[in-house]
């Protein structure tokens, strides 16, 4: 009885595990999915088959020995030959040349269902104001319609019928249907059905040897996966232009059509006669063409057809399709590995996948074997949850996932059977997405009683952290390659001193509050603020592998939010007639290896970041009012940029360092950097500085010059007064003979 109790506890414990806490909710979701599946709604039907065609894009069929041949209506026709349609003779002659050049049979992708108005007995009725002597001898050249009919009748043939939407008018050529044979009930219920069908004249009809649908209907997203092998019109069968052909290709007399034991739908499509052929369908009598990658090489012009100049070794053994690639006769089609192909090449490629043995199927079994799946993984997610926790089950699912689409992969690749993995992957990923769900929101309850003690000492980011890593409640950091920023408000006294203290806040947050939005934008932490000032850095707490970029940007979009800002402060002044000084700021940025973490003490601590790149950081913002720019980046930081418009300034020792940094002010994104205007300004720039650093004044000055006129378009003219005045300077006390260039700063 102990083992018993103690087993039957055990058991307990799992199910409660297993359904309890909420985890009933994922059970529900497996249950859900699970009638999904059999419902098998459009999005879930779409899914699987954008699946089927992302096989067959990997691995098309290869393109075996060629089979069949296309005589083609394309542009080159049309246009040397004339519009379609052509007279009937003219056809008649392509099916002749087509015979002699040893084409087994041909047959149409177009339908004839009237008579030839090109026909010389037909015109004879219908030109005005003809004479008669005219009109007897048109009458006595006949009919080309009879042409054709004679030919049809000599040559192995096979003529196209044409699907309508709408219901026959009484005086439409109905075709007559195809002897059929049924095993096992009647398929028609299961068969695609058409209102009517459009039928050749009777002339053509009596003397061809086989008749085919040839009409085929792409799937919602316009991709024509399936075709359907046989289909129905007016409670009558008909079969496809395609299976037709084989049919008078092979000799077989019937077509049989066999449905399921149970009567489910119908199972396989066959040819009676001489030869027995079976074709798999699904239940609905479509079959899967298992596509190529479109062969040029099959398809000969029906100009050179027509004139008997084309290669007759093309034609010799092969079976012959008559249809159209131009555009303009809006017969073009998608398959899953071609855009934009003509409509006959689908007939082709089904009598290809026909001769290779490689037509895919997908065998009404699949359905159940995904029926198992979707219910024995759902059941396995919510097993190993409550088994091994949400990460080991993380890694069982990947490998579930990679074993189902491994042998689904298989069977298309090596049986050319579509088994669909995907309704199984996401049914599992949904359970193990839902049960991870649940667990998450009970760990979250924890992790509130965090954020509710210290939601009104630290930043919302940083309570976040700590509710994730309770352990970081500690000082210490950690060393982080970043990219410092700080920004400073140019005239900030004289600002000040038009506003009082309510009016400065105020001021203040309107241009805070943009700059601060744009850096958020782009994943900047803000450190602090600083009066008027800015400090902020990226690749902390959040990883940013391009976190230069990242600051770069900001500085960009910072420049160009202050244009406007003063630009809506101006129009607010002028409104109001009071006076308005204009905002101008400086900014910084460095990159390079800073701590960054908890700092300050054991009683009270701040997120923050230290560092001799930080420090450098903010020594750059300051100089950006001496050279009279927006902005001093660091060569650190530059070099992470290399493809930024960039221009070098200086190479400067800053207050407090000993060792010589170059710095760059930033121009503008890297379109910029690649613009003529720009390249033209760096390069008179950079010969600019060299003259400077040899000393060479007046070259350098008519450099500046030129520099001046080219900065126009960035808004940098300032820049070169710093020269001006560095020139300035070093021609009343020049600088001593092992000068190196470098400019000592005085100020931070």
């Amino acid at each position: 009885m102990g083992i018993l109790k103690k087993i039957g506890g055990r058991v307990g414990r799992f199910f409660r595990k297993l359904f309890g806490g909420g985890q009933w909710i994922a059970f529900l979701v497996l249950v859900g999915l699970t009638i999904v599946r059999i419902w098998n709604p459009e999005p879930v039907e779409f899914v699987r088959l954008k699946v089927f065609d992302t096989y067959q894009k990997i691995k098309p069929r290869e393109n075996a020995e060629q089979n069949v041949v296309v005589i083609d209506l394309d542009e080159r026709s049309l246009a040397e030959v004339g519009q379609w349609p052509w007279g009937r003779d003219k056809v008649a002659q392509m099916v002749v040349n087509a015979h002699r050049a040893g084409a087994v049979l041909v047959g149409f992708d177009i339908v004839f269902a009237e008579p030839d108005r090109l026909s010389p007995d037909l015109l004879a009725d219908t030109l005005p104001n003809i004479d008669p002597d005219m009109r007897g001898r048109l009458k006595g050249m006949g009919s080309t319609d009879a042409i054709l009919a004679n030919v049809l009748k000599q040559a192995r043939s096979v003529l196209g019928q044409a699907a309508d939407d709408t219901k026959a008018a009484d005086d439409l050529v109905r075709p007559e249907p195809a002897a059929i044979a049924t095993i096992g009930g009647d398929p028609r219920p299961f068969l695609q059905n058409y209102p009517s069908l459009v039928g050749n004249l009777k002339m053509f009809e009596d003397v061809a040897g086989g008749r085919g649908l040839f009409t085929v209907y792409p799937e919602k997203d316009n991709v024509v996966r399936r075709i359907p092998v046989v289909a129905r019109s007016e409670d009558k069968i008909y079969p496809a232009l395609s299976l037709e052909m084989l049919r008078v290709f092979t000799g077989n007399s019937t077509i049989g059509i066999r449905l399921t034991p149970e009567g489910t739908g119908i199972q396989d499509v066959f040819m009676q006669g001489s030869r027995r052929i079976i074709f798999p369908t699904d239940r609905m009598g479509l079959m899967w063409p298992y596509y190529s990658k479109l062969d040029e090489s099959r398809y000969i012009p029906a100009k050179d057809v027509l004139a008997g100049t084309f290669d007759p070794k093309k034609m010799a053994g092969k079976l012959v399709l008559f249809g159209a690639s131009a555009a303009g006769l809006r017969d073009l089609r998608t398959t899953a590995v071609d855009e934009n192909i003509p409509g006959v090449e689908v007939h082709a490629q089904l009598i290809e996948s026909v001769f290779a043995e490689s037509l895919l199927q997908r065998p009404l079994e699949a359905e159940m074997i995904e029926g198992a799946l979707v219910v024995g993984g759902g059941l396995f997610m919510l097993i190993a949850m409550a088994s091994v926790g949400a990460r080991w089950t993380m890694g069982v699912f990947i490998a579930a996932t990679a074993g189902m689409i491994g042998v689904s992969w298989y069977y298309f690749a090596h049986d050319r059977t579509l088994i669909d993995a995907t309704a199984p992957v996401i049914v599992a990923l949904a359970v193990y997405m839902t049960s991870t769900y649940i667990s998450y929101t009970r760990e979250e309850a924890q992790r509130q009683q965090i954020k509710n003690t210290f939601a009104f000492y630290l930043s919302p980011a940083m309570v976040d952290k700590l509710a994730e890593h309770p352990d970081q409640l500690k000082l210490g950091g950690e060393t982080r390659e970043m990219t410092i920023f700080f920004s400073d408000v140019r005239g900030f006294t004289t600002i000040s001193e038009m506003f009082d203290a309510q009016g400065l806040t105020a001021f203040m947050n309107r241009y805070l509050t943009p700059m601060t939005d744009i850096a958020l934008a782009h994943g900047a932490y803000i450190d602090k603020y600083i009066g008027d000032a800015i400090m902020a850095f990226w690749n902390a707490p959040l990883e940013d592998l391009n976190h230069a970029r990242s600051a770069c940007d900001t500085v960009l979009e910072m420049r160009t939010a202050l244009v406007a800002l003063n630009e809506e402060l101006q129009a607010e002044a002028t409104k109001n007639g009071t006076k308005m000084i204009p905002i101008g700021i400086g900014m910084g940025l460095n990159s390079g290896p800073c701590v960054v973490g908890n700092m300050g003490s054991n009683q009270k601590f701040n997120y923050s970041v230290l560092g001799d790149a930080v420090n450098l950081a903010s020594r750059l913002e300051g100089q950006s009012k001496p050279y009279h720019t927006d902005n001093v980046i660091g060569e650190a930081t530059q070099v992470l940029v290399p493809d930024y418009a960039t221009l070098e300034i200086d190479s400067i020792r800053v207050k407090g360092k000993t060792i010589p940094v170059t710095i760059f002010t930033l121009v503008g994104k890297p379109e910029v950097a690649q613009s003529g205007e720009f390249k033209a300004l760096k390069e008179v720039h950079d010969e600019m500085l060299a003259c400077y650093r040899g000393q060479r004044w007046d070259e350098c000055e008519t450099l500046i010059g030129r520099a001046r006129v080219l900065a126009e378009p960035f808004g940098i003219v300032p820049l070169y007064q710093t020269y001006e005045e560095r020139i300035a300077e070093y021609r009343a006390d020049p600088p001593p003979a092992d000068w190196d260039g470098v400019y000592v700063a005085t100020s931070k």
